[in-house]
């Protein structure tokens, strides 16, 4: 037994062509919108704003520290525990900036948050401490704002990257939007067209078979039907009547002298005859 490879017609080859160039573009497109996705500076952003807040609570500190130095009342140490209290809760809340930030540098100045914090707490539990402890706690504190103001720096410029990161890769996914639609709009046309061209062709097969069928078994000037008709029908009477018994008639009618009357006044006359 021997297989025959039929080749494809146009239409198959076209569905296929399209087919293809719309996984294509669906694939091109799932992988622009996943760039724009890992380019979204959302996660630089929550830990630049997080930094942004602790720089706030250290500075607060600092400016705390530098107030109970120049005048140690009893409303500057007020305002040296408070501010060290608000830090104590930022501080709590810092475990996931320390993992998730993308801003590299941030354990560092987490450790020199802790020494500052310790120093602070001592000093809150002196009566009258030393100008000189005084003096380091501000400049632990002076250290870990310029720290903090650093990262939140490398922060905002890392948001800014990624920033650009995002327009660059939607501009890539509106070109490659356009070049699928324009494609797939190139493809749908011709789809079209060729859709109308072959049921134009089948109208025009059908049309031919008709024809065919006419010429082969009804006469062109009558529109009745000719002898080649008359025979498959007279065969299929008598197998119908051979199979059941019966009997039937067959009726012949000529008209005398036509042929002399085509040849004398012409053969449209015997035509309208």
């Amino acid at each position: 037994m021997k297989l025959r490879l039929r080749l494809p017609t146009r239409f198959e080859q076209l569905i296929f062509a399209v087919v293809l160039i719309t996984s294509c573009g669906i694939g091109m497109l799932a992988s622009n919108v996943g760039n724009i996705r890992a380019a979204l500076p959302l996660d630089t952003l929550y830990s630049e704003r997080d930094l942004t807040t602790l720089l706030y609570d250290v500075a607060r500190l600092e400016s705390a520290l530098m107030q109970v130095q120049l005048d140690d009342s009893a409303a500057s140490r007020q305002e040296l525990g408070f501010a060290f209290d608000l830090l104590q809760v930022r501080l709590g809340d810092r475990d996931g900036l320390v993992t998730s930030s993308p801003v590299a540098g941030f354990q560092r100045a987490s450790e020199k948050m802790d020494e500052l914090a310790a120093a602070v707490a001592a000093l809150l539990r002196k009566p009258e401490p030393a100008d000189i402890e005084l003096q380091a706690a501000y400049r632990r504190a002076s250290e870990v704002r310029r720290l903090l103001r650093g990262l939140n720096d490398s922060g905002f410029q890392a948001a800014m990257v990624q920033i650009s990161q995002q327009h660059v890769a939607i501009a890539h996914l509106q070109r490659s939007a356009t070049l699928v639609i324009a494609v797939l709009g190139a493809f749908g046309l011709g789809l079209i067209a060729l859709m109308a061209r072959q049921r134009q062709v089948l109208r025009k097969n059908a049309a031919a078979e008709r024809e065919i069928r006419s010429l082969a078994f009804y006469d062109p000037l009558t529109t009745l039907p000719n002898r080649r008709l008359m025979v498959e029908r007279l065969q299929h009477a008598l197998v119908s009547h051979a199979r059941q018994g019966s009997h039937g008639a067959l009726l012949f009618i000529d008209l005398d002298n036509f042929k002399t009357l085509n040849d004398t006044p012409g053969h449209h006359i015997g035509d309208r005859l």
